[in-house]
């Protein structure tokens, strides 16, 4: 994430990836921005999942608690 924020406040496209001296790549603004998209969306995925979880849960124990009224 880094290397996004990097390249959003340098206004920068490209941006290389160096070792010892060598570029090993270059990493670009468009593959980054959509890789962190996938990474929230799949976030917010496993967000959803466990909202229904808990709601699963308390309405089990609303049931529950119905019935031994």
């Amino acid at each position: 994430m880094d290397a996004l924020q990097k390249m959003i406040q340098g206004k920068f496209r490209q941006l290389p990836v160096v070792e010892n001296g060598e570029v090993l790549a270059l990493l670009d603004i468009t593959k980054c921005l959509y890789d962190a998209i996938a990474r929230m969306e799949r976030a917010a995925e496993k967000g959803d999942v466990i909202v229904a979880t808990v709601e699963g849960v308390e309405r089990q124990w609303g049931n529950n608690a119905n019935g031994a009224l």
